[in-house]
């Protein structure tokens, strides 16, 4: 049945329901809009209207009805007077978005007015380094701590964790990616009973492990999703071995704690000995049962699942802000968690009495990503792809040097995705079993270690999607022989490719992208778009310069961008022209007979017509190495 077919009462809800979502995409002309005689208008979207101060009238129109108010883009710096109103309120508001402004710090005064408010953005805001230290409004009328679910504060400049979120208490959701923060304690996850995704990817951290003893006792947490990314940490750890019975007890006094455990006492002897193993820890029957199960943790997480199965499909961005191609070709997804048949702790325990218990609050991880940091052992993992429900687990771009023996166990049951590509492994430090008893891998990702053929016992690995080997696209391109390299993302990513190639300096050309191993090689940072309308030629000098001064050095340097293509390309045409003093065609060619591939957009190769000119090239000519 077509829209015209329906009832008059049918039509006239339908439109009053579109009329109830308003977006105006780049109109600065907000006074003479026809919005202001709409009524119940539920949401309502300014992007890029050049607005500075959020006007009154927005904000008392529709006070009652309003629930989501977008305001991405803008030029945002304040809120109107309207807010310090003893009367002021918007009972209706869920969600904030001021993405993309001027803010300088958050704005508590009005989300103080919003008793709903479950969702905050923030993020691409200059947020003063004063938020940390500004005593917070009284808050009088509403307490916005016990309803904010999710907070985004991206990108905002941020030294420090934001100390007010301590006081979020519903809190399931935290993205503070693109930040400087430095240091991040344990015991804000445990202290949050809702918290399921916290993302501190591109930050600069150096390690998570828990800050002090207090912090392990604290066991409320159950996240889920851990984004770890593109930072600088050497040290990870999420055991709990020196304080599991005080662990244990949070367990059994907290709610819900008669179902966390299993006493099945028919078999006495796997007790007793349960009982002897843990007497170490001061565990005995007179504290707890040595039986601890979690399957009440996976019955709790399928119920979840069940409640919002859209919430636990998983797409992955690519690293540098969607620039690499994926290698992964089918989609990984959370699946429900493996449950352990009565399987208890103290059961795996004997099995595995070498590996420590992880605190409680991160059993429930499925997801980690602590790719491009500085880890260097898969041990800290270990205890919860044991005795936790951990899914994925993305390990790429780090320092990792050995498959741990407990890698060809069936305790790990749960794990569908390993990426560990990228690492400093060899065929020599991955035991032959490894791998071949996780019954529910299905992507195990080895590409980019230091070996260029695999094993046979890789080979014979019955997994849907493996990545063994680089393909021959990843490494470099040489463009001047062992002296100038033309390159992708992949290129930069592997420290084999690199130290075989006796790279000493590189140049990334990217729009995000931080140095993947500062300690072994220089790097020059170009922050470009690959696109007609940026302007590239500025960075010529700066780039130039570092080109003479590695190669005067004695050094050999790498261009990259994304793909090799465009970008990176066309740096090292430029420094060709200028170095040989020939003509653009003649480097573009010369260039492009080495990597074919090589084609800068429309804009670069009108700059490097420019950059002809202003070189003043008179002649044609061939390259001299």
């Amino acid at each position: 049945m077509s829209f015209s077919e329906h009832s008059p009462r049918s039509r006239k809800k339908a439109s009053e329901w579109v009329a109830s979502f308003v977006d105006l995409w780049q109109n600065p002309d907000l006074s003479g809009s026809k919005i202001w005689k709409q009524k119940s208008l539920k949401s309502i979207t300014f992007f890029a209207c050049r607005m500075q101060v959020i006007p009154n009238q927005l904000l008392t129109t529709w006070p009652s009805t309003l629930e989501g108010l977008f305001l991405p883009s803008n030029y945002i710096c304040q809120f109107p007077s309207i807010i310090d109103s003893p009367d002021f309120t918007m009972p209706a508001l869920k969600t904030l978005n001021l993405l993309n402004n001027e803010m300088k710090s958050v704005p508590f005064k009005f989300i103080q007015r919003c008793p709903c408010l479950k969702e905050l953005v923030i993020a691409q805001n200059p947020l003063s380094t004063e938020i940390y230290d500004i005593e917070l409004p009284s808050i009088t009328r509403h307490d916005f701590f016990d309803t904010l679910q999710i907070i985004d504060m991206s990108s905002c400049r941020l030294h420090h964790f934001p100390s007010f979120l301590d006081k979020c208490n519903v809190i399931e959701k935290i993205i503070m990616s693109g930040n400087s923060i430095s240091t991040f304690s344990h015991a804000f996850v445990h202290s949050k009973m809702n918290l399921k995704d916290v993302n501190l990817s591109n930050n600069k951290l150096t390690s998570f492990l828990p800050a002090d003893t207090k912090s392990r006792k604290r066991g409320k947490g159950r996240l889920i999703r851990l984004d770890l990314s593109h930072n600088m940490i050497g040290e990870i750890s999420f055991d709990d071995a020196e304080n599991f019975t005080e662990s244990s007890h949070s367990l059994t006094e907290g709610e819900g704690s008669q179902d966390r455990f299993s006493h099945d006492r028919s078999d006495s002897t796997a007790s007793d000995k349960s009982a002897a193993l843990f007497s170490g820890n001061e565990l005995n029957s007179s504290t707890v049962s040595p039986r601890l199960s979690i399957e009440d943790l996976a019955a709790e997480a399928n119920e979840e699942i069940k409640a919002n199965p859209a919430d636990w499909k998983v797409t992955f961005v690519p690293e540098s802000e969607k620039e690499q191609v994926s290698t992964i070709a089918k989609e990984p997804k959370i699946s429900k968690p493996l449950l352990r048949d009565r399987t208890s702790f103290a059961d795996i325990h004997l099995r595995c009495p070498t590996v420590p218990l992880p605190h409680v609050s991160f059993l429930s991880l499925r997801l980690i990503n602590a790719s491009a940091n500085r880890i260097t052992s898969l041990e800290p993992f270990v205890p919860l792809l044991i005795y936790g429900d951990l899914q994925i687990l993305i390990l790429s771009i780090n320092r990792i040097r050995e498959i741990p023996k407990e890698f060809s166990g069936e305790l790990m049951g749960n794990l569908t995705r390993l990426d560990l590509s990228y690492n400093c492994l060899s065929l020599d430090s991955i035991p032959p079993d490894s791998f071949t008893k996780m019954a529910k891998l299905e992507c195990l990702c080895l590409n980019g270690n230091n070996f260029t053929r695999p094993s046979p016992s890789l080979l014979s690995l019955r997994i849907e999607n493996k990545y063994l080997v680089d393909d021959e696209s990843v490494p470099p391109t040489e463009i001047v022989p062992g002296k100038i390299f033309l390159g992708s993302l992949q290129s930069a990513q592997s420290l084999y490719v690199l130290k075989e190639m006796k790279i000493t300096h590189i140049i990334s050309v990217l729009r995000l992208c931080r140095p993947y191993y500062p300690e072994d090689f220089k790097y020059l940072n170009i922050e470009a778009d690959d696109s007609a309308d940026f302007d590239l030629m500025r960075h010529f000098p700066e780039v130039h310069q570092f080109m003479d001064e590695a190669l005067e050095s004695g050094g050999t340097v790498m261009v990259h961008c994304a793909a090799g293509i465009s970008r990176s390309a066309t740096l090292v045409i430029s420094y060709i022209m200028k170095n040989q003093q020939i003509r653009f065609r003649d480097a573009y060619s010369y260039v492009r007979g080495k990597r074919s591939i090589v084609s800068p957009n429309s804009g670069f190769q009108k700059q490097l017509e420019i950059f002809e000119r202003k070189i003043n090239v008179k002649k044609g000519g061939c390259i001299v190495s």
